[in-house]
């Protein structure tokens, strides 16, 4: 799928992380979804003029579950794991349940959420809410 450029008008969300901020973009595509670019703000440009990310674009069709979650992990950050992922019907934020038994709450910005949890654990689940606070999706499993 074709994204449209990612530019200062394109959506956005920054979390801090033990490493620094990481950005979220969102930018529609051509066939009526979005994609998404994640970096580093503060990783240094590389010497063909890019920025280490990760990239792409809503599933489709969307999960049974409705949320869609991934977890990369990068060298230049080697204490943190990113968990990222879209939520597919109208939702505020997300609950990520760790393996540990911790949770984490997320944002959701343009269907999106974005965050980072320390390096070994695992998702065992994420749960969405609305402006409510009533759960509209769960996904009982990580990728």
């Amino acid at each position: 799928m074709f994204c449209e450029r990612f530019s200062p008008q394109s959506s956005s969300s920054e979390r801090l992380t033990p490493d620094g901020p990481e950005d979220l973009w969102a930018a529609p595509n051509n066939r009526g979804g979005q994609c998404y670019l994640i970096d580093w703000a503060n990783d240094p440009i590389g010497k063909d003029g890019s920025r280490y990310g990760v990239n792409g674009c809503e599933q489709s069709p969307p999960p049974r579950s409705n949320i869609s979650v991934s977890e990369v992990w990068v060298y230049l950050h080697p204490d943190v794991m990113t968990v990222y992922g879209s939520v597919y019907v109208p939702a505020a934020s997300v609950q990520i349940t760790l393996d540990d038994g911790s949770s984490v709450t997320l944002p959701v910005v343009e269907n999106l959420f974005l965050g980072s949890i320390p390096r070994g654990t695992k998702v065992d689940k994420v749960t969405a809410f609305n402006n409510a606070g009533n759960e509209v999706a769960h996904s009982p499993e990580s990728k």
